[in-house]
């Protein structure tokens, strides 16, 4: 959205001016359109300015030579990629001149107005239009569009660029709805708006997904009196998660005793998926477990068969047994006792 102005207005415009500009969309798919927001030329002296359906003078007028005093805007939409604005003023009197705005979107309603749509939200921005954008939309809309973030922490944000919608006090007949989620809720409520031409200078209406990664945007319209509608604007703050998932395998002593059995082996085998009934199952793991138990057993008892046994503090090595020599012969036999004591002692 732009605006341009004839030369100095606000206060007044020169004398023999002839001012062209050239509005290019871009696109022959996306149109233009031009809307008047105040004019004051003098039309006696034939000051005036002119809309055109191209790029040249001599293309189809949409407006006509317009003079004179008129604080009501009027709209001009091209058919083309072209739009061409005259300004002329003569030697006379001048009067402040007029100024414009001017905005270049292409329909961009997708099948949300024949089937909710939902629309995935990245960091790049895009824009949601109503339908047959920039002309005006159809009677009867109801149009529904969800806008989605990947990542549960993501935010949508939304921009109301521009919006020309039947006014009236309420909003009950043509109006835009936009909610904080993917269902209308009074506690996701946002806003409802039906604001007829909100001038380029008036600012945009902001919000964003604080409780969701997603948003609702609606539009309603009655039967009659139909504008040319919104121009929305949206992008996300993306939020990546990443999710680490951990595997166990268990395995029972059986299995354990099959593949050591199997990498011995130098001829391959066909591993034959069984299925096996719970209670099956139940027994292969108590049997499993026995095995297993018995398996711990006996590897610790050759593990303490194969240590070196280790001497008892305090004790010696006993010595194998040796032959001692020979006792030696006997002593001689000992000499005869002194004779006999006499029985009695005779004194002389």
């Amino acid at each position: 959205m732009a605006r341009f102005t004839s030369p100095g207005y606000p206060t007044s415009y020169a004398n023999n001016l002839l001012c062209t500009w050239l509005l290019d969309s871009g696109s022959d798919s996306q149109p233009i359109m031009v809307f008047s927001e105040h004019y004051n030329m003098n039309c006696a002296y034939g000051d005036s300015f002119n809309v055109y359906n191209g790029n040249t003078s001599s293309s189809t007028s949409l407006s006509g030579s317009l003079c004179g005093v008129d604080l009501v805007s009027n709209q001009y939409v091209s058919t083309g990629r072209y739009m061409l604005v005259t300004f002329t003023s003569d030697s006379a009197t001048a009067g402040q001149g007029f100024q414009m705005s001017y905005i270049s979107y292409k329909d961009s309603s997708g099948t949300g107005c024949t089937s909710e749509q939902t629309i995935t939200v990245t960091s790049s921005a895009e824009y949601l239009t109503t339908k047959n954008f920039p002309d005006s939309y159809n009677s009867s809309s109801k149009c529904r569009w969800v806008l989605s973030a990947p990542g549960t922490g993501s935010v949508i944000h939304v921009e109301l660029l521009w919006r020309d919608i039947e006014n009236d006090a309420t909003c009950d007949y043509d109006y835009i709805e936009i909610y904080s989620g993917s269902y209308r809720c009074e506690n996701t409520f946002l806003l409802k708006d039906c604001s007829e031409l909100v001038s380029v200078n008036s600012g945009t209406l902001t919000f964003n997904s604080s409780t969701s990664n997603t948003m609702l945007v609606t539009f309603n319209s009655d039967g009659s009196y139909n504008k040319h509608g919104f121009i929305l604007k949206y992008y996300a703050d993306i939020v990546t998660t990443t999710t680490t998932t951990t595997t166990t395998s268990t395995a029972t002593a059986s299995t354990v005793a099959n593949n050591v059995s199997d990498s011995s082996s130098s001829s391959s085998k066909t591993v034959e998926k069984t299925e096996v009934s719970i209670p099956m199952m139940i027994g292969s793991a108590a049997a499993g477990a026995a095995a297993a138990v018995s398996i711990i057993s006996i590897v610790m008892v050759a593990k303490r068969l194969s240590l070196p046994r280790k001497s008892k503090k305090g004790i010696r090595t006993v010595q194998p047994l040796v032959h001692l020599p020979s006792r030696p012969a006997p002593y001689p036999s000992r000499p005869a006792p002194y004779p006999s004591r006499p029985d009695s002692l005779h004194f002389v």
